[in-house]
């Protein structure tokens, strides 16, 4: 499989390449790895979520404010 980039896309990823001692292959690969592990825990989540919407297991949107303004405190 061939990948274009685009020419800020090469000079970023050979910037890192020497910076990290890796080769850009290997890079590329590892973003990869990341991009399909991630896909896969978000497209979990969502089924998680739709299956706990279903079962009527939810909370108030005042609980959900709460837990999200927690994320956000010192």
């Amino acid at each position: 499989m061939d990948v274009q980039l685009n020419p800020e896309q090469v000079v970023k990823l050979s910037e890192l390449a020497l910076a990290t001692g890796r080769g850009t292959d290997d890079l590329l690969r590892e973003a990869v790895d990341n991009l399909l592990s991630d896909d896969q825990w978000f497209r979990q989540q969502v089924a998680l979520g739709l299956a706990q919407s279903e079962s009527g297991d939810l909370i108030e949107e005042a609980e959900m404010d709460l837990r999200v303004k927690s994320w956000f405190l010192p």
